[in-house]
């Protein structure tokens, strides 16, 4: 498991450019999308039973399939869904995965 983190003001989610471990995020691994980059999901990755634990601080353009197996945390950042986005959560009744809301304060922090 590796995290990922976005550089060089984003890019394709899918190419490894965009990431500091020069390799695209896979099954199992998580994603830190930094502040001010945007990150553009539109063709599905195929990652088996889905990324972990992952943040947004930046924007994650997302009009494809994306399979999760943890925690999607929006911070600062959003996520703009766009025809063909679907995101889905995969785990056991007792985890605790789903999209979680925080620091949007509207005060810039």
């Amino acid at each position: 498991m590796a995290l990922s983190t976005s550089i060089l003001d984003g890019g394709q989610f899918e190419l490894a450019a965009t990431w500091d471990t020069s390799t695209a995020p896979g099954s199992g691994d998580t994603f830190l999308i930094s502040d001010g980059d945007t990150v553009i999901y539109d063709s599905e990755v195929s990652n088996g039973d889905g990324f972990g634990d992952s943040t947004i601080d930046g924007v994650l353009e997302h009009s494809a399939p994306m399979n999760m197996n943890g925690r999607l945390y929006l911070r600062k950042g959003g996520l703009h869904q766009k025809p063909g986005s679907e995101i889905l959560f995969k785990g056991t009744t007792g985890d605790t995965h789903g999209i979680f809301m925080y620091g949007n304060t509207g005060d810039g922090a």
